[in-house]
């Protein structure tokens, strides 16, 4: 009798379907890294297979609308065998590949390839960014592993240790940051609006831009660096004056 593993399945939906029938359909449209589809691999091995591929039943063709990083991963799973070890990382060695059961589906309707390209752009689409104070609080008294996520927002993800600080800190991040530290700020929020009248009571008029000469200082500030760093500060102080000039006309104008 074989002793295979054989992936978990961690979602119920009416209808499966053997690896070997589910078609990519998404082409070039992604790029993924190995590093990624190890993640995905993590994943799958961590808490089974969890969410359903998304079918287009294209005649006789079931072509994957939402799924392809799990039919990469699934692959590789195919030519190796991974496991975690005793601390919960990925691992691999040289014995059988882990067994791959029929995989759950849902079916997507779709008049043609064009509607159901256009379905697949919507599944891609991300209609909000996530909140790093949300976030603290949607993770709190959760173990983040950050090596195995890949979420999408740029700047929040790019610093979780200031995540982890919120979590210990009674501040939140506005009390802390004035405006918390996000990749998109939002004119028409609370905090927003109210710096913009703090501002505006000091009497300062941004929309006037800066005074006449404010850059002149940078020539000499070139200069020094540029003998810092051992580059041709002639050149530099050129390039320096000019965009100075150019500015200046600009303002004028």
């Amino acid at each position: 009798m074989s002793d295979q593993q054989v992936i978990r399945i961690s979602c119920s939906t009416s209808n499966t379907l053997p690896f070997s029938s589910i078609e990519e359909f998404q082409g070039n449209l992604k790029k993924r890294s190995k590093n990624e589809i190890l993640k995905i691999i993590t994943s799958i091995l961590k808490y089974g297979f969890s969410f359903p591929f998304f079918i287009w039943k294209d005649g006789e063709r079931n072509r994957c609308l939402d799924g392809h990083g799990r039919l990469l991963a699934l692959s590789e799973m195919q030519q190796r065998h991974y496991f975690l070890d005793a601390e919960g990382k990925l691992s691999d060695d040289d014995r059988e590949p882990i067994s791959i059961p029929d995989l759950p589906i849902v079916y997507i309707d779709a008049a043609d390839e064009a509607e159901a390209k256009q379905k697949v752009l919507r599944l891609n689409s991300c209609y909000g960014v996530l909140d790093a104070e949300g976030f603290a609080e949607f993770t709190a008294g959760l173990e983040v592993d950050w090596d195995e996520l890949m979420l999408p927002s740029g700047d929040l993800f790019e610093i979780p240790s200031l995540i982890d600080s919120e979590k210990k800190s009674t501040k939140s991040l506005q009390e802390r940051f004035i405006v918390p530290p996000l990749s998109v700020l939002r004119a028409s929020a609370g905090y927003w609006q109210e710096r913009k009248k703090a501002w505006i009571a000091l009497g300062i008029q941004s929309e006037k831009g800066r005074a006449d000469g404010m850059l002149s200082s940078m020539s000499a500030l070139a200069a020094k660096a540029a003998a810092k760093c051992k580059i041709d500060s002639d050149e530099l102080s050129a390039a320096i004056n000019e965009a100075v000039e150019k500015d200046g006309a600009e303002t004028s104008e």
